[in-house]
């Protein structure tokens, strides 16, 4: 029980309503199931409800998103029984179509030591282009923003180099990077508002 009152105690720490923070508690909760089955004092009964209604109640506050799961199960049984095509599959997700045109177009470019950088609040070219964000651990615009580690993003630029920085629509303002790519890169392709700038020779 401890253990699922300080995993739960994580999830909700930060208040927002991702739903996939709550896989972090699911698993001591359905450890926990059983055990009411057996509880015999009325203590037990007591400490259960108390903590039942608690989640209830903060789960309520917080308003966890909800997602159409079924939506993506019907998808998944088009593709796969062929009543959709892999492209009518990918266009289905947002953003997904303009990922892997920015993914095609790097992997046709990219040497295999050369690095990325996304400004973006999707970090799925990182795993279409097999590469590591070349600014650093924080991989989401969003998180750069909230922790205020742009200084961070920055120095791990310069040093990194990355050949390619992709900027993506509606992501945060980032004065420092929009002169750094204006001093030291050149814009080569856009998708549906994202632009790839390529690094110009070596600094």
């Amino acid at each position: 029980s401890l253990w699922f009152v300080f995993s739960l105690w994580g999830a909700l720490l930060s208040g927002r309503p991702y739903p996939h923070y709550l896989q972090e508690p699911f698993v001591p909760l359905s450890l926990l199931i059983p055990y009411l089955f057996v509880i015999e004092s009325v203590w037990g009964w007591g400490i259960g409800a108390i903590i039942l209604l608690s989640v209830g109640y903060v789960s309520k506050q917080i308003g966890f998103w909800t997602y159409d799961t079924w939506g993506l199960y019907k998808n998944f049984i088009g593709v796969t029984t062929g009543k959709m095509t892999k492209q009518e599959y990918v266009e289905k997700f947002d953003g997904a179509r303009r990922n892997y045109a920015i993914g095609e177009y790097l992997n046709e470019r990219l040497q295999e030591q050369e690095e990325i950088y996304l400004w973006s609040n999707d970090a799925a070219v990182y795993n279409l282009t097999n590469r590591l964000p070349a600014g650093g651990k924080y991989i989401v615009d969003f998180h750069v923003r909230d922790l205020k580690k742009h200084d961070y993003v920055m120095e791990n630029l310069r040093i990194g180099k990355p050949k390619y920085i992709v900027v993506f629509p509606g992501t945060a303002e980032f004065p420092q990077l929009e002169e750094f790519l204006e001093r030291y890169y050149m814009e080569t392709f856009q998708k549906e508002g994202a632009v790839v700038y390529m690094r110009q020779g070596e600094w």
